[in-house]
């Protein structure tokens, strides 16, 4: 079995290292896969993100939200075993792990959107004040963030 999950599940465990106000407002999963108990017992988290940075970061984050028993591939694998399919599955089994977290950018967005000031009624309530107060609207900005995560079995070949 080539991928166990696949979902769009991580947003609010990546963001929520970096944001605190972040929240999950979508997520999307096989509607024909039948979910079964996942017992891993060594996982290696890895992230194919733009930046090495952000890389690590994510590999961190996610790893913190696993628990013990994951570890962040930038620990594991060299810059070189991470392009080399073969090297890094060669890695990958001799260090033991079991079970492999693999998680991809696929977007990145901003959104705004102007909250108009708040109205007041009846009309004579509002009207006799309108002329000395003056509201201001409100400007709300949103940082969408993709993602997709999908779990491997690393002893399995599919």
């Amino acid at each position: 079995m080539k991928s166990l999950i696949s979902l769009f599940v991580l947003l609010g465990f990546l963001a929520g290292c970096s944001l605190n106000n972040t929240r999950m407002i979508q997520s999307w999963a096989n509607p024909e896969f039948k979910a079964q108990p996942i017992h891993f017992n060594k996982i290696l988290v890895v992230a194919v993100a733009p930046s090495d940075t952000e890389r690590r970061s994510a590999e961190d984050a996610m790893a913190a939200k696993i628990g013990p028993k994951a570890t962040p591939a930038y620990s594991v694998l060299s810059e070189a075993e991470v392009k080399d399919p073969a090297a890094s599955k060669a890695r990958i089994q001799a260090a033991g792990f079991d079970g492999v977290v693999l998680l991809r950018w696929l977007g990145f967005r901003e959104e705004k959107e102007v909250m108009g000031a708040p109205t007041y009624s009846p009309l004579w309530d509002h009207y006799s004040y309108s002329w000395t107060y003056m509201s201001e609207s409100t400007v709300v900005q949103w940082k969408i963030l993709q993602l997709e995560t999908r779990i491997f079995s690393a002893v399995d070949e599919n």
